[in-house]
């Protein structure tokens, strides 16, 4: 896809035409394992530091036989590394990538379009549990979702897993763990 207008940083949001996903570009790593028939897919959205905090659970996935499709979002749109942004910002950008590549994944001949699966860290984990709402995934992985940003869909349809670990107090207040903290509403 081409950019009408790369995206540039200003204070805590992002502005400017949102790039969408490209299965070429540098960022995207995709894996088949080697059984070359039609093969269930997981999709990992990333968190906040970029593709490097997907990485290890995608090697998982594919270790289990699973085909992989990962990619850098922000690289995506232009920035060199990971953008200093608030969560809807980055969510937004991680959302609008993911949407399409769920739908570039479902259009493939190699994949199994009824077993494409859905992973997300931290605000890709937000990201995940948005497209569990608006795709036909198979079901989603949401790894310590943030509570803060575009926010949660009411309802989901697809059989979806959110998991925290026990004492994950990263970007928790002070006292408190990971999955204590609540949004507004």
């Amino acid at each position: 896809p081409n950019l009408i207008q790369a995206p540039k940083k200003t204070g805590m949001a992002v502005v400017g035409e949102l790039s969408g996903f490209d299965p070429c570009h540098s960022s995207v790593t995709i894996r088949l394992p080697n059984d070359n028939k039609k093969t269930p897919i997981f999709i990992s959205v990333h968190g906040g530091g970029g593709k490097k905090d997907a990485l290890a659970i995608t090697d998982q996935f594919y270790n289990m036989k699973f085909a992989t499709l990962i990619f850098d979002a922000f690289k995506m749109n232009g920035f060199d590394r990971n953008p200093v942004i608030g969560n809807a910002s980055r969510q937004k950008m991680l959302f609008r990538i993911a949407a399409q590549a769920y739908k570039w994944v479902a259009k493939q001949p190699v994949f199994d379009a009824d077993h494409i699966f859905i992973y997300g860290v931290s605000n890709g984990a937000s990201v995940a549990l948005n497209l569990a709402s608006i795709t036909n995934a198979r079901g989603v992985v949401a790894e310590a979702p943030t509570p803060v940003g575009i926010g949660y869909p009411n309802t989901i349809a697809t059989p979806t897993l959110i998991i925290f670990g026990k004492n994950d107090d990263f970007a928790a207040p002070l006292g408190k763990k990971r999955w204590q903290i609540s949004g507004p509403c």
